[in-house]
């Protein structure tokens, strides 16, 4: 991931660099064209800061060095100033359960997708983050939106892909996942800590 990042942000970077110097030059030599080329001057610039901010957020500096539930309500509390959608976090009393490196990586990445799916596919008005320490080490993503049937999903190119990175970044770090949801009743994801025999 690390090395993505760098072949992202030196690569794509200094390509998006060099199109805006042409889009810019462009504007010295054909004035007359200035209105037409602008828009196409933000979108490069826009873009260079999406690849920007996507090369910090790969790199996982942030995630490695805070505490994984800090993480988190900073990112509902980002999320709630939308007006979108009404997120919560709620975490067992006397919670003391202490996440690995790999884990807060893992599981953070884990939240993002889950949060964006409900952002983006689910149109709900509610979406719960529930952090548990039982026998088992349970984190629970629900909301309320429209749900979706187990089978059909799998036909779906992009819901698809984005369940099934829930369950492969979940089984990188020893945990399983199950997912329950119905249509129009709702989605819930549950992130279990696997269990090792003594």
């Amino acid at each position: 991931l690390n090395k993505l990042a760098k072949e992202l942000h030196e690569d794509a970077g200094q390509q998006l660099t060099i199109i805006n110097l042409q889009l810019e030059n462009l504007k010295l030599i054909k004035p007359q064209l200035k209105e037409d080329i602008t828009p196409n001057s933000e979108s490069v610039s826009d873009l260079d800061s999406s690849i920007r901010s996507l090369t910090h957020s790969i790199k996982d500096q942030k995630i490695k060095h805070h505490n994984l539930i800090d993480s988190i309500k900073k990112e509902i509390k980002k999320t709630n100033k939308l007006n979108v959608m009404n997120c919560k976090l709620r975490i067992q009393p006397e919670f003391t359960y202490t996440f690995s490196i790999n884990e807060r990586i893992v599981l953070y990445r884990i939240f993002q997708e889950t949060l964006n799916n409900a952002l983006k596919h689910s149109k709900a008005k509610a979406f719960s983050i529930i952090i548990e320490a039982l026998p088992t080490m349970n984190i629970t993503f629900e909301d309320d939106g429209v749900g979706f049937s187990p089978e059909k999903i799998l036909l779906k190119d992009t819901s698809g892909i984005g369940m099934e990175n829930i369950k492969s970044r979940a089984q990188l770090i020893n945990y399983s996942c199950e997912v329950h949801s119905k249509e129009n009743k709702g989605t819930i994801i549950k992130i279990i800590k696997t269990l090792i025999d003594e």
